[in-house]
């Protein structure tokens, strides 16, 4: 795990205790994201799995809890055999990743998600470089758009929801 600040590494050494705790690294391998955030923060958490049964108003949640400071995941669960093809756009299998902001943006619903690894980013479109950001004003996309291997990426709700397979949030309780 890495911080997005560099010379930060809280989280690292959380994620070593939490290791600790289980007995070892493995033992968080294949983890839920609801598992972790309701050990850390005793916060509620609510899971949604995306592939076909999705709350139709799932962006409408994040939209409401995100700006509450509530924490929300989203991760990948295929196996080997699909790695190649997202890791031709630029994602992981048997990865999480942490969701952080939605937006609406020209009638198009955009999630801004995180690799915890610092880098690796979605490659599709509203990505970093994508051409789709040339559609919108400058004020709006300099807002948002920050070019820089972080980790950090923009991508349409519809892609969002295609090549993720869940969704956790966790909203802390005080």
């Amino acid at each position: 795990m890495k911080s997005s600040v560099q010379n930060e590494f809280w989280a690292a050494l959380v994620e070593k205790a939490y290791a600790k705790l289980h007995g070892s690294y493995e033992a968080l391998a294949g983890g839920t994201g609801i598992r972790g955030m309701t050990a850390l923060t005793g916060g509620i958490t609510a899971h949604y799995i995306l592939k076909g049964n999705q709350p139709h108003d799932l962006f409408e949640i994040l939209e409401k809890y995100l700006p509450l400071r509530a924490l929300a995941t989203c991760a990948i669960h295929k196996n080997d055999q699909y790695k190649h093809v997202y890791e031709s756009v630029g994602l992981r299998v048997q990865h999480a990743y942490s969701v952080l902001r939605v937006v609406r943006l020209c009638n198009v619903k955009l999630v801004c998600v995180r690799n915890p690894w610092g880098h690796v980013e979605w490659k599709g479109n509203w990505s970093d470089h994508s051409q789709k950001w040339h559609e919108v004003p400058y004020e709006e996309r300099m807002q948002l758009l920050a070019i820089k291997d972080n980790g950090e990426f923009w991508m349409s709700f519809c892609d969002f929801v295609r090549y993720f397979d869940d969704v956790t949030i966790c909203q802390q309780t005080r």
